[in-house]
Parts: structure tokens; sequence; C-alpha cells
């Protein structure tokens, strides 16, 4: 961050750069088509909430369920926190196996939607 560029929030971002961030939105996706992700559901990471996909659905484009929401770890959490984890989904009051995706589902070519 530049010393020299005023912006709004700019307190509160010197502050988290200083003490660390304690939760982070995330993307989860499922493979199996039948299950439906709505939002509301809790985030396991190793067994542990963690916790909860704010909203979720099918990504038609990806050919995937995905889902977004907040994980928090009151210790701080950063980038090999999050890839280090296992985790699951409780969808229906059932764990089903999820993956953190890195970076945003997407389909540059276009395959699945000229499929």
């Amino acid at each position: 961050m530049r010393g020299d560029v005023p912006f709004q929030g700019r307190e509160a971002f010197a502050e988290q750069q200083r003490s660390g961030v304690t939760k982070r939105f995330t993307c989860f996706t499922v493979d199996d088509p039948d299950i439906v992700l709505l939002g509301r559901e809790t985030i396991y990471r190793n067994d542990e909430p963690v916790g909860w996909l704010t909203s979720g659905g099918y990504g038609y484009t990806v050919g995937k369920n995905i889902g977004y929401g907040y994980v928090r770890n009151t210790e701080g959490l950063d980038r090999s926190y999050l890839i280090s984890g296992r985790y699951e989904l409780e969808v229906a009051t059932a764990r089903v196996r999820c993956k953190l995706e890195t970076s945003v589902p997407y389909d540059p070519q276009g395959r699945r939607i000229k499929v």
C-alpha cells in the first residue's frame, strides 16, 4: 500500500495489514449435479465448522454447483491456511465433499456453453 494515496477505509485497511484477517470470502464447487446449493450451508474445514455459504447455485457455463461464503478463523488466516484444508459442506443434513476454488470458476474458451 502506497503511503501517499488517500482513500475511504484506508485506516481499516492498514489495521488489517498489521493485525491480519480473520475471515475471507471464498468460492467452493461441488461436482455432483444432484447436490443443490442454495446458501446457508455450513462450511467445514478438516471436520470443524468454519463458516457458511452466503449464496449458491448451479454454474451452467462450468457445469458445477458453485457456492460463495466466508471462512473464519479467529487466529487469522491466509492463503496457506485456506489451501491446506479439506472442505465439506453440510447440505440437507449430509456432508458433501467440495473443492475450494483459488480462482473464479471460469470457462475461458466457452467450451461448456458451446456443447
